[in-house]
């Protein structure tokens, strides 16, 4: 891999010097004041360790301080660049479950359609709306440019934000069995159990839809939905009595 390239869980201190791709280490900085026995001193090149495949190589002092201003570099640009990109592309990103944070997130629709829950803010300021399959194919498009080779570490998708079955049959099912084509393994569930498409979803507005439709969704990959059992004061769309319902109405849609 050469010092224009990266890849995920390459070492920050790795990079190609003088043909051999060598990672670097460096021996200790100096014992501590009352010790007679001090070692190399920190910016010195006997400071400077490289190794291949376990194997030591001369340290290159100059090509470890180019690589090292290069990631620097890197670094100062996407501590400036990357915010503006993520928040510009997930406009912003909702709330996930938390065995969803590694997940690949796709906005199929915007807001939250309820938006009354008396513990939640979260949405107040932004209309809802469902966006068309174009709108989400040009999103998936950002979000996977935005990952890059990090892509990689996503395990599964996530269809944001705050109800994505307040899309339509028509726009959810296309949109659902296109990413399963293009993220097989995001959206297949694997040997480890992780993989799968999953999202929030509100009860009222769950039972408006078929079990044809939300068979056509588990086909595609749909492993589960979220429902959120809120306060009886101000439900999200019903009573914590009149979600129960829909637990049957999704076991059935499985078969």
């Amino acid at each position: 891999m050469g010092m224009g390239e990266r890849g995920a869980g390459a070492s920050p201190l790795a990079g190609t010097f003088g043909g051999r791709t060598r990672g670097i280490a460096s021996t200790r900085l100096g014992a501590p004041p009352d010790r007679p026995e001090r070692g190399p001193e920190l910016g010195g090149s006997e400071c400077l360790r490289c190794y291949d495949k376990g194997k030591e190589y001369p340290a290159d002092p100059e090509s470890f301080v180019k690589a090292l201003d290069f990631l620097t570099q890197g670094v100062e640009r996407a501590w400036t660049h990357d915010p503006a990109q993520f928040a510009r592309i997930w406009n912003p990103l909702g709330v996930l479950p938390p065995d969803q944070y590694l997940a690949m997130v796709i906005q199929v629709v915007e807001g939250c359609a309820w938006n009354q829950c008396a513990f939640c803010n979260l949405y107040a300021t932004r209309p809802s709306r469902v966006r068309t399959l174009e709108e989400i194919r040009q999103h998936t498009d950002e979000v996977v440019a935005f990952f890059g080779e990090a892509l990689a570490g996503r395990c599964s998708i996530f269809l944001g934000d705050a109800n994505a079955l307040q899309a339509p049959p028509s726009i959810l099912i296309p949109a659902a069995e296109e990413l399963a084509v293009r993220f097989p393994s995001l959206a297949t569930r694997q040997p480890d159990g992780v993989g799968g498409m999953y999202s929030f979803a509100e009860a009222t507005r769950l039972t408006l839809w078929k079990v044809p439709d939300l068979r056509a969704l588990a086909r595609a990959g749909f492993r589960r939905v979220y429902l959120g059992v809120e306060t009886e004061r101000i439900p999200c769309g019903g009573t914590s009595t009149s979600r129960a319902p829909p637990i049957p109405f999704l076991k059935e849609s499985r078969n």
